[in-house]
């Protein structure tokens, strides 16, 4: 559970009133004594109904003035769409209608996550109450841990109970000093199993500094990160999912310097009562945890629950029954009218710090790659040397300030030439990028025998995709599916499937250093056996370095490893299963920003039948992709032992 801090709440429960009587009534006023007497029985009784109506008929009868709206029936306001927003209802395949949240606390009734009108009369009765049951994380009156709850009911039923001094409550909420909500999007990151997708998160603006101003995110509680157990769990939703409230300075240091990531920030168009009730329903919010999903009820759509709680005509929950993905969800926000007022792009560390170097003269560029290596300032360096070391210790430094070396800042302070922050090339927003949904028909000649295929992809990006919303020259694929049609046989075969594709080329430059890797997980076709409908279970990763060729183009090289089993190599191998090394080296090369070429080649070497498990492939694709639709035209060559395969493919591809 997450701590106080977190929140920063007090830590004294509020205090408890006894019950007032009714206000005094002018003269005559003997139908608003009786109501205050009735009032006053019924709620000693145990009969919920008679209790209930207690609570409205004293509620709008004890009102001064005379002109009162009439409550809405109880049913009617259970049924609302608000009332399920504060609830988190949703339509399920499995149990009709029901509450996401997974924490008894939230709710008043056994049957509250299921029965909306039971949990509306609960909370009623809880109300009332001013010796309730202290309830939640803070174990608070009612009225205290649902404030959102209890202004709606308040509000509709023209309730006059008694109400409590939520202390802990109001201080925390006069923290934020709210000017606008801004909602966050972290881009992926391939460092992390659980950033792959990206992150998004709010933040709550003030009128002082933006790094100042804090940061909501929702997150899994984890025990690990780095494991098999750890994405197994996050896939099964076995981690419980909170609320958190961190600097907006924080998360800059995470995203920002210590990932490398841009942040894209969207301010949002709502008013002053819109962001009252997001605050309330965040603090009712601390009350429960989800199961965390990370294809589905993850950081990005449990933001939505808040979202739309401050403004109940924005219904974004119901556009996502399957995946979640972050940049699904930023597109779903963005695409809603009037939803955004304005974006803006906050640049990862590492570009900045490139486009400092990039900027500057060979003098100043060569004395900062000495200074580099070792800092022995000599006092005549120049404003823009002093602001690339700055940036360069806090790219190091994971961006910890307090770990600039005090020489720097002091040089740095003599110096009163002013720079500016470097402009950092214009870079689309990302959800203006491709959907992730994909699906594709091919046709293609496999030695001369013609074949047509279906592909369906759930997610996410590959390689060759248009880049805009994602990491270029990498790929992260999901659960990708490709049948093919092969008249001559007049059979339709799964061609492959597979589970994940990962691929991350990280051209080496004088600031990064790090490895370009892979790691595939698959049912395939083994294209070096003359088997149509033969499937093989693949596995495969590699280690490999790539650099830059020139602007736009790279060049890569793997060693890579694979294991792969199928029935159809008994008869070729005498068992059931082969393994072996094999490199590859190839280039990827981008004409213009619609357009990308991909040329390679790979040498297998299979064991232990060496001399029947040595081949290569070669191949080479071009793709032209916009934002809705992609072309690809493409042919692979397998050189064998005994005889050539070569495919000849054309594709046309529809993102949705």
């Amino acid at each position: 559970m997450p701590q106080r801090s977190r929140l920063n709440a007090c830590t004294e429960n509020a205090a408890r009133k006894e019950l007032r009587k009714s206000p005094r009534q002018p003269k005559g006023d003997a139908v608003i004594d009786n109501i205050n007497k009735l009032y006053r029985t019924l709620r000693m009784k145990s009969n919920r109904k008679f209790l209930i109506f207690a609570i409205l008929v004293y509620g709008l009868l004890s009102q001064k003035t005379q002109a009162q709206i009439a409550p809405q029936p109880l049913s009617e306001i259970a049924q609302s769409r608000y009332w399920k927003v504060l609830l988190h209802y949703k339509k399920t395949i499995l149990r009709g209608e029901a509450s996401e949240a997974d924490g008894p606390d939230f709710f008043f009734s056994k049957t509250g996550n299921t029965d909306p009108l039971a949990e509306l009369e609960a909370t009623l009765i809880a109300f009332s109450e001013p010796s309730s049951k202290e309830v939640g994380f803070f174990k608070q009156h009612p009225q205290c841990a649902f404030p959102e709850r209890y202004r709606f009911l308040k509000e509709k039923l023209n309730l006059n109970i008694p109400e409590i001094n939520c202390r802990e409550f109001k201080e925390w909420k006069t923290l934020f000093n709210p000017r606008s909500v801004t909602l966050v999007y972290a881009a992926p990151y391939l460092g992390d199993p659980a950033s792959m997708f990206g992150h998004s998160f709010l933040r709550i603006d003030s009128t002082t500094s933006k790094l100042l101003d804090s940061g909501i995110s929702y997150e899994a509680m984890v025990d690990s990160n780095m494991s098999i157990g750890y994405a197994i769990k996050g896939l099964i939703g076995s981690y419980p999912g909170m609320f958190f409230q961190q600097p907006y300075y924080v998360k800059i240091n995470t995203y920002s310097y210590i990932e490398n990531r841009d942040l894209w920030e969207y301010e949002l168009s709502l008013d002053k009562n819109q962001i009252d009730r997001l605050l309330n329903h965040l603090w009712e919010m601390t009350n429960t945890h989800f199961d965390y999903y990370f294809l589905n009820e993850n950081c990005s759509y449990h933001l939505l629950s808040l979202l739309e709680v401050a403004n109940p005509e924005w219904n974004f929950r119901d556009q996502f029954n399957i995946l979640s993905l972050p940049l699904e969800t930023i597109r779903a926000v963005t695409e809603a009218p009037g939803a955004v007022r304005s974006v803006q792009r906050r640049p990862a560390l590492i570009q900045i710090l490139e486009n400092r170097i990039y900027k500057m003269n060979k003098k100043d560029r060569q004395e900062f790659f000495n200074l580099q290596k070792e800092l022995a300032l000599s006092g005549h360096e120049s404003a823009a040397v002093l602001d690339a070391l700055i940036d360069w210790q806090k790219y190091q430094s994971r961006g910890h300030d307090n770990q600039l070396d005090p020489k720097l800042l002091n040089a740095r302070a003599e110096v009163k030439t002013v720079t500016e922050t470097p402009v950092i090339e214009k870079t689309e927003p990302p959800q203006l990028g491709h959907k992730s949904y994909k699906i594709s028909v091919a046709t293609q000649m496999q030695n001369e025998v013609p074949a047509y295929n279906l592909m369906f992809r759930p997610g996410l990006h590959d390689v060759l995709d248009r880049d805009t919303g994602y990491i270029p020259f990498s790929s992260l694929t999901l659960a990708e599916m490709e049948l093919v049609y092969r008249p001559n046989l007049e059979k339709l075969n799964l061609e492959k499937f597979i589970f994940v594709d990962l691929m991350s080329l990280t051209p080496q430059t004088f600031l990064s250093t790090k490895p370009s890797w892979l790691i595939h997980l698959a049912l395939d076709r083994p294209a070096d056996l003359n088997c149509f409908e033969c499937l093989m279970g693949q596995i495969q990763g590699g280690l490999g370095e790539s650099v830059w060729l020139f602007k736009g183009a790279l060049i890569y090289g793997f060693i890579k490893g694979q294991a792969e089993t199928s029935s159809a190599f008994l008869q070729e191998y005498q068992q059931s299963s082969r393994f072996g090394p094999s490199i590859e080296a190839g280039s990827f090369i981008q004409w213009h920003p619609l357009v990308k070429m991909q040329l390679a080649y790979e040498k297998f070497w299979y064991f232990p039948y060496i001399d029947k498990g040595q081949f290569s492939r070669g191949l080479a694709t071009l793709s032209y992709a916009q934002s809705s639709f992609e072309f690809r035209v493409g042919g692979e060559l397998y050189a064998l032992p005994e005889s050539n395969f070569k495919n000849l493919k054309l594709a046309m591809f529809w993102y949705y």
